[in-house]
């Protein structure tokens, strides 16, 4: 039950027209918290919502919230651990806080959003970003079932659950996938600060079978070259599979290929490779 202090403070602030509910604040303004033991400033970094204590030496913490409704909500429950000196002092950076829960979505939301950087820095293409947001929802919605909130509640137990449910369901190479995800954006959230150290997952999954990639031999290209070489209309075909069988390359590295990648010269192809800028010789 909330305090009635508590209740008066968030009935000031509901307050308001109904068409500023639920707004975003300008990055200028803030509001004063008044709750049973501090008065906190929440205002906006960013659209993030954030509880300033520093006034009463309590730090200033980031509330993982866009809402506003969700923040007042989030400072009420942070000022009630504050009176419990569950809160310890801080000195914001401009990093996150471990001190309040960090939601699911904002987790995963947080973790793609850091990768939309360019591509030569690091960054994700649109195609992994597409395929990052698949694993969010389904894991996402496994935890909604489940009642499992924040990140700090996923363990180790809760992912083999998670493996569990998804058995038949999935190939074992996309549950691997899945598992591999959820673990790298808990050890993210932990390197960044946004959940303790105590919540490391310490999980080395072995690859699945079927997971090694399969590599033809020398009798198999031939007798697909010879198959291709019959296909009169298909010549882009043999071309095609002559280059990959004698290169190694992939078919989207051949796709791409230009005519300056070509050193006829020295007989030799130069394979972009766009994540870090450099060439492969082939």
């Amino acid at each position: 039950e909330i305090p009635n202090q508590a209740v008066r403070a968030k009935a000031k602030m509901d307050a308001r027209p109904p068409q500023q509910k639920g707004t975003t604040l300008s990055k200028t303004v803030s509001e004063l918290i008044s709750c049973p033991n501090n008065a906190w400033r929440l205002f906006q970094r960013d659209g993030v919502y954030y509880a300033d204590g520093r006034r009463n030496r309590l730090g200033k913490h980031s509330l993982n919230t866009r809402n506003r409704s969700d923040a007042i909500r989030l400072v009420i429950e942070l000022d009630g651990r504050a009176g419990r000196d569950e809160v310890r002092p801080s000195v914001d950076t401009g990093s996150a806080s471990a001190s309040v829960p960090v939601a699911i979505q904002a987790g995963w939301d947080r973790y793609i959003e850091c990768r939309k950087i360019p591509i030569h820095l690091g960054g994700l293409k649109n195609s992994s970003i597409r395929k990052y947001r698949t694993h969010q929802k389904r894991f996402a919605a496994y935890c909604q079932n489940k009642r499992i909130e924040c990140w700090s509640n996923v363990t180790r137990g809760v992912l083999e659950a998670y493996a569990t449910s998804l058995d038949g369901k999935l190939a074992p190479v996309t549950v691997h996938d899945d598992l591999t995800m959820e673990i790298s954006v808990s050890n993210w959230l932990i390197k960044e600060g946004w959940i303790p150290p105590t919540c490391c997952i310490d999980w080395k999954l072995q690859k699945p079978p079927g997971a090694e990639q399969y590599c033809y031999d020398r009798v198999e290209v031939k007798r697909m070259l010879q198959v291709a070489r019959a296909l009169k209309f298909n010549r882009w075909l043999f071309s095609t599979i002559l280059l990959l069988g004698h290169t190694g390359m992939r078919v989207g590295e051949a796709q791409n290929l230009k005519w300056t990648d070509i050193d006829f010269t020295n007989e030799v192809l130069h394979v972009r490779d766009e994540s870090f800028s450099k060439k492969m010789a082939a």
